[in-house]
């Protein structure tokens, strides 16, 4: 439960605009570049963060995001985040490399292959047994997300 809580920013800033004046002033690119590796987003999100910034005719210090990114990306290439994120049904935007990619994908299909399961529970709850009638996959804020 306490990884999924920690998505939820991830859940917030989909579709957002990139940064306001006040964000542009007082940004931290070290930070920001940790949030949204951290939270799967390409280095190339940085363009729309210049973009946002140029509006106020301030500069980004792309090399403080970029070394940032890349310490977020150690935290989402897992396969306790593939999970999530498979899980949630949120897109993966091939950010991860290497084995810590391999890790990524076992979780991100594992968590997908869990919620066409948890679907079909919820679709035909006659069939099946097990984790399927369990309190924790009866709330019904998760057909919400990726449930038709």
């Amino acid at each position: 439960m306490q990884r999924f809580i920690a998505i939820w920013p991830m859940l917030l800033l989909v579709g957002c605009a990139s940064l306001n004046q006040q964000q542009c002033e007082q940004a931290a690119w070290y930070r920001l570049g940790v949030s949204d590796g951290a939270n799967g987003y390409p280095v190339s999100r940085l363009q729309s963060h210049q973009k946002a910034c140029d509006k106020f005719s301030i500069d980004v210090v792309a090399s403080d995001y970029a070394a940032g990114h890349q310490q977020g990306l150690l935290r989402y290439c897992t396969q306790a985040s593939g999970f999530e994120v498979g899980w949630l049904n949120l897109p993966y935007y091939e950010v991860c490399t290497g084995e810590a990619e391999a890790a990524f994908l076992r979780g991100y299909l594992r968590g997908r292959n869990q919620a066409a399961l948890y679907c079909w529970q919820r679709a035909f709850p006659g069939y099946g047994y097990g984790w399927g009638h369990h309190p924790y996959f009866a709330h019904s804020f998760f057909p919400s997300l990726f449930c038709d």
